[in-house]
């Protein structure tokens, strides 16, 4: 088998970890696909989905959380239970590949869900549009 098709699975898991952001966005934010750009950051060496749409708090958790849960969360506790050791790896390894996204979160769990937030073009994280009070 050698090291070629696990990396082929790994980088194929980063470009639908990045797609399932836009998922979220899309179905629990209700940003309008054209409002999502995909690109690749250079300095700091990582893929990207970016929505320049306002959305709800909510949505906005959602389209975060969202990778780290079907990808990481999902395969592990499944491969755990069912024994199944490639599941459970891949599953870890994809959590820590979400590691940024759970500092988003853990950094907007203080905004109201009704709070309204763009993602932030350049750097990880949103601004607070208004504040849902």
């Amino acid at each position: 088998m050698g090291l070629s098709r696990p990396l082929f699975f790994f980088f194929g898991g980063i470009v639908v970890h990045e797609w399932l952001h836009a998922v979220g966005f899309r179905l629990a934010g209700k940003a309008p696909a054209d409002s999502i750009r995909y690109g690749f950051n250079w300095k700091g060496m990582a893929p990207y989905a970016h929505c320049h749409a306002v959305m709800p708090a909510s949505g906005y958790r959602v389209g975060v959380a969202l990778p780290g849960l079907i990808l990481g969360v999902v395969p592990a506790v499944v491969g755990l239970i069912g024994g199944i050791w490639w599941l459970a790896v891949w599953g870890a390894l994809m959590l820590v590949s979400a590691g940024g996204d759970l500092a988003v979160l853990l950094a907007v769990r203080h905004v109201p869900g009704a709070a309204l937030v763009q993602d932030h073009p350049s750097k990880v994280g949103c601004h607070v549009v208004e504040s849902g009070d």
